[in-house]
């Protein structure tokens, strides 16, 4: 979408609702939050406003905070915590644009996230996951994607039960022990002041910001 001019996107968005008129559809676009230009464009054909998701970086070596709670085993995921990472996923989000979004219902926005966090076993989405036990149970997991020496954080969540134990701040620790890297990148929901806050603590720096704007067509 940001390496496109509006003419190419409105004859690519005309030809593709012709074909798709018939169907019930659902398109996202995010774009860089200086990229006025789109974002009239997309404003233009019924696409809304949903959600400004903000990058922050972590560069190799810069971890600030440090999490030591003896009590919280840290390790890889293995296939059979599918069902228990794939339940904590669909319980555990709220500020997320499918959860913000007003056509998308709760229900199926909790179900997008159970998904999301399913595919990384089924083989479909992510590179690594690591999670943290209390007591014996999955009660955090980190989602990553690597894209050449960078570590990317896809889904990261905490149960509720178990907040307020630094937990995020354990599993980032040990991506950064774990894994090769030359820094650690993650986009969260301008909404979301505590993630905000987390990363902050960590020694995250702002990077970048987009506009995530959604289209249902029916």
């Amino acid at each position: 979408m940001n390496g496109l001019s509006t003419k190419e996107l409105s004859k690519n968005w005309k030809k593709f609702t012709n074909d798709n008129q018939e169907r019930k559809i659902f398109v996202y676009s995010k774009i860089k939050t200086n990229n006025i230009e789109k974002s009239i464009f997309l404003e233009s054909k019924n696409f809304k406003l949903i959600d400004t998701n903000v990058v922050f970086e972590l560069k190799s070596g810069s971890l600030v905070e440090k999490f030591n709670d003896k009590n919280v085993e840290i390790k890889f995921a293995e296939g059979k915590h599918k069902n228990s990472v794939a339940s904590l996923a669909k319980n555990n989000f709220k500020y997320s644009r499918f959860h913000q979004d007003p056509k998308i219902n709760n229900n199926t926005a909790d179900l997008i996230k159970y998904s999301w966090a399913e595919n990384f076993f089924l083989g479909h989405r992510g590179n690594q996951m690591i999670l943290g036990f209390v007591d014996g149970k999955v009660a955090a997991f980190l989602q990553l994607i690597f894209s050449d020496d960078v570590i990317i954080i896809d889904l990261i969540a905490v149960d509720k039960k178990a907040r307020g134990r630094k937990l995020g701040c354990g599993l980032i620790q040990f991506a950064v022990n774990n894994i090769r890297h030359s820094s650690v990148r993650v986009g969260t929901q301008i909404s979301n002041t505590p993630s905000i806050k987390l990363y902050q603590k960590l020694g995250f720096k702002f990077s970048e910001s987009n506009y995530v704007f959604h289209f249902h067509s029916k």
